[in-house]
């Protein structure tokens, strides 16, 4: 399996807005789930894409200070995302062009203009091929005196597929790229959010 490519599909809005991005998001829908094409032949299902709980987010804190609000350096959310697929006349390959909606915000304790993190699309049936993961870097400049804005990444994955494909097998994940500590306390706010 190879991710081919990357492409760039970003959108900024500096006013905090989710209006432009949702709009563009909402043009793409899975297609290819089971239904008739042209020339009555069963279009397989796309394969299913899954948001990972524990790592749709990330908390960066001052290293030098605690874990409070004000120690807050960023924050990153994934808060939507869709995909369209396609395939190839011989059923031996599955196109998906997936974008994928980001919140970024930086907090009190960061006093630059910019926001830095990787996020990541897995296929676990290529594991542990390297070329089942691909990780993206993202930099987000900000303007002026703004602290959010909302950035929407596409990724175009080919995957080539079996003669007895089953979408489940080829599931796709989706997730912020943290570490051991960051994802502990991703955990952690989990466990805190379902006790109240």
């Amino acid at each position: 399996m190879k991710i081919t490519k990357y492409k760039f599909c970003r959108i900024f809005n500096s006013q905090g807005s989710l209006g432009a991005c949702l709009a563009c998001v909402a043009l793409l829908t899975l297609m290819g789930c089971g239904s008739l094409s042209s020339n009555k032949q069963v279009i397989p299902p796309c394969p299913k894409i899954f948001l990972l709980k524990d790592a749709n987010t990330l908390t960066v804190f001052n290293s030098k200070k605690g874990t409070d609000i004000i120690d807050i350096f960023s924050d990153v959310s994934i808060i939507n995302f869709k995909a369209q697929c396609g395939f190839n006349k011989k059923r031996t390959e599955v196109s998906l062009s997936l974008r994928i909606l980001f919140d970024v915000s930086r907090g009190p304790a960061n006093k630059n203009q910019s926001v830095g993190f990787d996020y990541f699309v897995a296929i676990p049936k290529f594991h542990p091929s390297p070329s089942g993961k691909k990780v993206f870097p993202i930099n987000v400049m900000f303007k002026g005196n703004k602290n959010r804005m909302k950035l929407m990444d596409r990724v175009e994955i080919k995957v080539p597929i079996s003669t007895k494909y089953d979408a489940n097998e080829y599931s796709i994940y989706i997730g912020i790229q943290l570490t051991s500590n960051q994802l502990k306390y991703n955990r952690q706010q989990m466990n805190q959010n379902l006790r109240r």
